[in-house]
């Protein structure tokens, strides 16, 4: 019994052609043009793993929506599974936990990294080897042989502040957004019909995957985000105060 690939399977509609992805995407004010595609493209993504479409490879890029805690970032991110699948949702992971941490890819369908600067720079790192990984070696409870386990979770991540990355080599796995507005979660969604239109992308074998082009544009548009080293701070700090 797989309750997410039951939904999936489940769908007992065909898409009636209207893009309810890009148009889910818009409800997040922003002035990144292309925020609308590369939202797409991660949602095939998840989709794409829970329908266990890639075996070799994880969806290892995350949006991470950064602005006031009173825009209504973890309702989005939550809102964004069907009431059937909220079970499968959390915003709770202790990175320092390893391998409580590593058994949730295998446990829900997304996980919000809520407050991501609040990760410590310790477990960066495994961070970056966690978003990476395609399955789990473990072992389950009551069971005494390990077995790779499937990963089906995606990752989706909310922030206040805006100097929140630390590793530069990583930037190309999170797609920052500066939400410039209340976001809109009081209209319903179509979740059928949404499911439907990622189902059939992928059944036309549209692309999941980011390219190297994007990843490129998604690094440079992350440097407004970068944390800067403590040496460069207080070098600008100094060279301030000269002035």
């Amino acid at each position: 019994f797989n309750p997410i690939e039951d939904f999936l399977f489940g769908l007992d509609v065909r898409w009636d052609g209207h893009d309810r992805i890009r148009e889910l995407a818009a409800r997040v004010p922003c002035n990144n043009r292309h925020w609308a595609d590369l939202f797409y493209r991660w949602f095939l993504n998840m989709v794409a793993h829970w329908r266990q479409t890639d075996r070799k490879y994880a969806n290892c890029t995350v949006p991470l929506l950064v602005g006031p805690q009173a825009y209504r970032k973890s309702t989005f991110c939550r809102s964004l599974l069907p009431p059937e699948l909220q079970a499968y949702y959390t915003d709770r992971i202790d990175f320092s936990n390893k391998r409580d941490a590593e058994l949730m890819l295998t446990r829900f369908a997304l996980i919000n990294i809520d407050e991501f600067d609040s990760v410590s720079s310790a477990y960066q790192s495994f961070l970056k080897n966690v978003l990476q990984k395609p399955v789990v070696n473990a072992r389950q409870p009551y069971k005494r042989s390990i077995q790779a386990l499937h990963r089906y979770a995606s990752f989706i991540a909310t922030c206040n502040n805006y100097d929140l990355l630390t590793d530069p080599t990583g930037s190309r796995r999170f797609i920052c957004i500066e939400i410039s507005g209340t976001i809109d979660n009081s209209t319903s969604i179509d979740y059928e019909q949404l499911y439907a239109q990622a189902v059939a992308a992928l059944k036309n074998g549209e692309r999941y995957w980011f390219t190297s082009e994007e990843e490129f544009s998604t690094t440079r548009n992350n440097e407004v985000f970068q944390q800067l080293p403590v040496e460069e701070q207080l070098f600008l700090q100094h060279f301030r105060a000269a002035q």
